[in-house]
């Protein structure tokens, strides 16, 4: 908990506020009060504030947490100027360039430093409103966000990334005291990124650089103050909760990576994506899609082709309750691979003779569901001592496709749980329901891959051999269906037969 607010106190100061948002009457002091509230929430911060008229200076900003023995101090360059414009408005005036420099330090070790530095290019931020909700309407032509200067245990490491934005056009909204809401939505043209750090010890090193094109975040958050000084397993009791959601377009990324004297290069394209997360006292939600997947990789000096993989859609889509409830709520967890394809090369070396066919692969498991937790899982001494921690209610698979080299597998079912019967399957709650699933082309996929001794003769009598007995021929050839069932007894039947 303490490293992960350590490494976002930059962020706090830097990104956050040079992306804030706005609305109506409000002075120069209201805004930098908020704009400090906001950082608070992470730890204390002093400043030197000069007021000359409408307008404030900021220097000298300093935040400071201490979370489980891990003290880190963030020491911001530079001033920030807040000027009232006479119209119930404020502009806020960053600085070209300023840097903030974060010192961590942990009982017994030595400090670790970075430097991160923030240049801009025509920046404006205009705040309005009033003084429990601002909203900052922002636009920056040019951001550069620079990370360097790294020393971990008294070393220095060779090391360095750097983020440039471009054409960066929002809003940010921050109300609130006790609980601060912070609400945001803006577009970015491109962020191109770029680093390269190497291990002083050996030759490893490495290098990457890429860009985003054509990206819209919307965030909406609720911080509790004092956030640094909770427990994990107090952060969702108090309102923590935040939303995001980001789509993108074309991403091109190249990474050169040598590790005990072997270079190897990886290079990839992504058409367009999204990602989303959403976490609360309720419920915790992850997202992310990959559209047009393109990756490369070769390694240095060997006498083999570049590997190549290609993606239609690569997603994972999942939601899981994570408060302590008396009802069972919504989960699922579904993952996505369609339209997959390697290169010849590949496929030369398990099937030189082409016997296989090589169409596109696809992976689909989709599963959802009701269950809750009956402790807070984020205790630790609770789940410990806990011989049960939660309730499965209903598991339903929605969709199942696995196609490969000419063959299929499909199916769907779905199952309740009797949480009062623990001793019919071995502690588990007895489930009642039926999965019934088809294959087509699997013999003759089998048959092929004995043939090329890739499968041991007696291995694939075996397999057929289980097929005929939990199985039954489909309406075309080499099809197999098979319908899987525990009825209210416990009973375990295939087809109809019961097989426990």
């Amino acid at each position: 908990m303490g490293r992960i607010l350590s490494c976002t106190s930059v962020t706090a100061i830097l990104f956050g506020m040079t992306t804030l948002q706005a609305s109506a009457d409000v002075t120069s002091a209201d805004v930098w009060d908020a704009l400090k509230a906001q950082m608070s929430v992470y730890g204390n911060v002093t400043a030197s504030e000069t007021n000359s008229g409408g307008s404030l200076s900021v220097s000298d900003i300093v935040m400071a947490t201490n979370v489980e023995d891990i003290n880190t101090s963030t020491a911001l360059s530079g001033s920030i100027v807040f000027r009232e414009l006479g119209d119930g408005t404020v502009a806020i005036d960053f600085p070209g360039s300023m840097t903030a420099d974060m010192t961590v330090m942990e009982a017994g070790s030595a400090p670790a430093t970075i430097s991160v530095t923030f240049a801009q290019q025509g920046m404006t931020i205009l705040a309005s409103g009033d003084p429990g909700a601002i909203t900052h309407d922002f636009s920056a032509p040019s951001m550069t966000y620079s990370l360097a200067n790294f020393i971990v245990e008294g070393q220095p490491i060779t090391a360095n990334f750097t983020l440039d934005l471009t054409d960066t056009v929002g809003s940010w909204l921050s109300e609130g005291t006790a609980t601060r809401r912070q609400k945001a939505d803006y577009t970015i043209s491109q962020i191109a990124f770029k680093g390269l750090f190497a291990d002083p010890t050996s030759r490893d090193k490495g290098a990457f650089n890429g860009a985003i094109n054509d990206i819209k975040v919307t965030s909406d958050s609720k911080v509790p103050e004092g956030m640094a000084d909770l427990k994990p397993e107090e952060l969702f009791t108090t309102g923590f909760a935040v939303d995001a959601d980001m789509s993108f377009g074309m991403t091109t990324y190249d990474a050169q990576i040598t590790a005990e004297g072997q270079a190897t290069e990886i290079k990839g394209t992504i058409g367009n994506g999204s990602f989303g997360l959403g976490m609360d006292g309720e419920r915790i939600r992850y997202s992310t899609q990959s559209n047009s997947v393109d990756i490369s990789g070769a390694v240095t000096g060997l006498p083999f082709p570049p590997v190549d993989v290609h993606f239609d859609t690569s997603s994972l889509d999942f939601l899981m309750p994570i408060g302590k409830t008396d009802e069972a709520q919504d989960f699922t967890a579904a993952i996505k691979m369609k339209g997959v394809t390697v290169s010849d090369f590949l496929w030369a070396m398990i099937d030189p003779g082409q016997q296989l066919p090589r169409d596109a692969a696809n992976v689909v498991v989709d599963l959802s569901g009701k269950a809750n937790w009956l402790v807070n899982i984020f205790d630790e001494a609770a789940m410990e001592t806990t011989k049960m921690p939660g309730k499965l209610e209903s598991l339903a698979l929605n969709d199942l496709e696995v196609t490969v080299a000419g063959a299929s597998l499909t199916g769907s079912g779905a199952f309740t749980f009797d949480n009062n019967d623990l001793q019919s399957f071995g502690g588990m709650p007895r489930p009642l329901g039926a999965i019934d699933l088809a294959m087509s082309g699997g013999i003759t996929l089998l048959d092929k891959l004995t043939a090329m001794n890739l499968v041991p003769q007696e291995q694939a009598m075996g397999i057929k051999m289980m097929t005929g007995m939990f199985t039954k021929p489909g309406a075309s050839p080499d099809a197999l269906t098979t319908r899987i069932e525990v009825d209210a007894s416990g009973a375990v039947l295939a087809n109809g037969q019961r097989i426990q």
